[in-house]
């Protein structure tokens, strides 16, 4: 099943996505599930932020304004780092906004082309999400929401450390090349520890022992990729590099 959402305030253009889509899932021999919308408005109030979609085709310009599309594909990115975008527009001169936006998509689709380009390009932005899914499949996904607020969604690989927040009953996630808060609490993460990665380094942090590079226990530090690094207790120490050790046997 790939779950799919359209933000596109033009009937027509809506229509036609829609019936490539279906008509490419029974060619494809794939189930799909469509969630369409014809304003952010609308989009904001079908969705809540927990519904994690795999698939985003996002029309640029939205109630006339050039910049509303980069606005909800960042707005998603926050939330949903692993959502595939696209977008489909018009506006063929905004693609290098697109890099300029920071906001990671896979594919950009001017609704001038013709019938059968719009249609095989839609249709490698399928192909390309259901490769990433089996990938995920392979991969374990640490899924969580607390309370049904606003969740995760990532792959324990990416994570580096997790750490309680500043406000109560919130979680602060460090990644790999990014950072997400969210509501939550060290103990249910724990229980979710699938891969037993999970290390508690003091009261408020637990880290993924795959990616530890060093533990510095004069500095009472642990090193991680791309310079991350964060403080353990004293007395846990002993037990982290213990752990460490039984990874590499």
């Amino acid at each position: 099943m790939i779950n799919i959402a359209i933000v596109e305030d033009n009937l027509h253009h809506l229509m036609r996505l829609e019936t490539i889509l279906y008509d490419l899932s029974k060619e494809m021999h794939i189930k799909i599930n469509i969630v369409s919308s014809a304003s952010i408005e609308e989009y904001q109030a079908q969705l809540s932020e927990k519904t994690v979609y795999d698939l985003y085709f996002l029309d640029l310009e939205i109630d006339n304004n050039k910049n509303k599309g980069f606005e909800l594909a960042k707005h998603i990115r926050s939330y949903n780092p692993y959502g595939t975008i696209v977008f489909i527009t018009t506006l063929s001169e905004a693609m290098p906004l697109v890099f300029r936006n920071h906001v990671s998509a896979l594919d950009f689709i001017t609704k001038d082309n013709s019938e059968s380009i719009f249609r095989e390009r839609v249709k490698e932005c399928l192909k390309y999400v259901l490769s990433k899914n089996q990938r995920q499949k392979v991969e374990e996904i640490l899924s969580y929401s607390y309370q049904g607020r606003t969740g995760i969604h990532i792959p324990f690989s990416d994570i580096l450390f997790i750490q309680t927040a500043p406000t109560s009953h919130k979680l602060i996630l460090f990644g790999v090349n990014f950072r997400k808060e969210f509501y939550g609490t060290i103990a249910d993460i724990l229980k979710l520890d699938k891969t037993h990665c999970f290390q508690q380094v003091d009261r408020s942090t637990i880290i993924n022992i795959d990616n530890v590079i060093e533990v510095n226990s004069r500095e009472r530090e642990v090193l991680f990729y791309e310079g991350t690094s964060c403080s353990i207790s004293r007395l846990r120490i002993k037990a982290l590099i213990e752990k460490l050790k039984e990874k590499e046997e």
